[in-house]
């Protein structure tokens, strides 16, 4: 669907699979020019689909995938209508040793896939679940690494190659869900640390392009409280979204940033309010 300023209007996505079809994640850089990632169904395993918005209709365009099995899309950025990155994770054998990043990128024409790395490949799964590009030579994804107790991923793309880069974890499992970036020093990254209770609490970390600073949320509910997206406008003007659970009872939470980040690493910083 898409917004006018005044209302919200249904538009037709084309399926591809004769099953399943679902689209993750949306990135316009127009009001004629927005690409959407996923996967459908062709009968036997999931495969990567892309569609393409025009300003009036949606068209799928011709997608890659990695390896014999699954194939999925969770996230795309774009920068311009011929530079965008869209990334996910495949299958490649067995469940704990086998599935990998996925990245691809677009070009004006054609979709490629971009080589990515991944963490103890070979032992441990590796998914990315969100990107962030600020220039074609600038993107930022973050992701989940591990087999049991699950870490933060994060890797950076110049235009040639992805770097993994060392990031925290500070509860017993932690899960990167968003990020987003206004510079190639500043992102935010949003997910849920969860505590050896199972308890989840909401995580925040931001990136100068040199250190991380974890950022401290209060939690609203009493037993779980989770990020799952975030969009920076501006320089330290954020918006994180997720949910807080009470009693088995699911509900909406928005957080946002409110002042400048701490130079350093500062576990307990409070520039994140409800």
């Amino acid at each position: 669907m898409s917004w006018d300023g005044s209302a919200w209007t249904t538009a037709v996505v084309p399926s591809v699979g004769a099953d399943d079809n679902f689209l993750e994640s949306v990135s316009c850089v127009s009001a004629t020019f927005c690409v959407a990632v996923g996967a459908s169904f062709d009968g036997t395993k999931y495969q990567t689909l892309v569609a393409t918005w025009n300003g009036s209709a949606w068209a799928v365009a011709v997608s890659p995938n990695e390896g014999p099995d699954a194939n999925l899309l969770s996230s795309v950025s774009c920068t311009s209508a011929t530079s965008c990155v869209a990334v996910g994770h495949y299958f490649d054998g067995p469940y704990t040793s086998g599935i990998k990043t996925l990245a691809m990128k677009w070009d004006g024409t054609d979709w490629t896939i971009i080589p990515s790395p991944n963490n103890n490949l070979g032992t441990d799964p590796n998914r990315l679940f969100s990107v962030s590009c600020v220039s074609p030579t600038s993107c930022f994804a973050i992701g989940s690494t591990g087999s049991g107790g699950i870490e933060t991923l994060a890797m950076t793309w110049d235009g040639t190659d992805w770097t993994i880069l060392l990031s925290p974890n500070p509860a017993a499992e932690n899960y990167l869900e968003s990020v987003s970036c206004v510079s190639s020093t500043e992102c935010v990254v949003v997910g849920v640390g969860v505590d050896n209770s199972n308890v989840g609490s909401p995580l925040v970390l931001t990136w100068n392009g040199t250190m991380w600073t974890q950022l401290s949320v209060a939690d609203v509910g009493t037993e779980d409280d989770m990020l799952s997206g975030v969009s920076c406008a501006a320089s330290y003007s954020c918006m994180a979204v997720g949910y807080s659970a009470t009693n088995g009872q699911d509900q909406t939470l928005a957080v946002s940033l409110t002042g400048p980040v701490p130079p350093s690493p500062d576990p307990v910083a409070p520039s994140f309010t409800g």
